[in-house]
């Protein structure tokens, strides 16, 4: 989730940059972002930097509604937990 959120909020990133940015190993965001690119979610790229290429990430259309979506739900959890109870404070147990 936090893969799919930083790239929510950043338009593309690098390999490093989301290593860097979320703390994770290299073999964590290699296994993480090739589950979320079989479903669709992440599409990768090599982009040339300099003299290299460097693995770029872009959350693609399916992944960013994806987590609209699951954004939107959670608002309205969120919300929900903040109303009047469901039952009067006497018939809670």
């Amino acid at each position: 989730m936090r893969i799919v959120a930083a790239l929510h909020r950043n338009r593309e990133l690098s390999f490093m940059q989301l290593r860097e940015a979320l703390d994770l190993t290299p073999g964590n965001l290699s296994s993480h972002a090739a589950r979320l690119i079989e479903a669709g979610y992440v599409a990768s790229r090599h982009a040339l930097a300099g003299v290299t290429f460097e693995l770029r990430y872009n959350l693609t259309e399916r992944g960013a509604n994806a987590f609209t979506a699951y954004l939107e739900a959670l608002q309205a959890l969120v919300a929900s937990a903040q109303r009047e109870p469901l039952l009067p404070e006497d018939r809670v147990r």
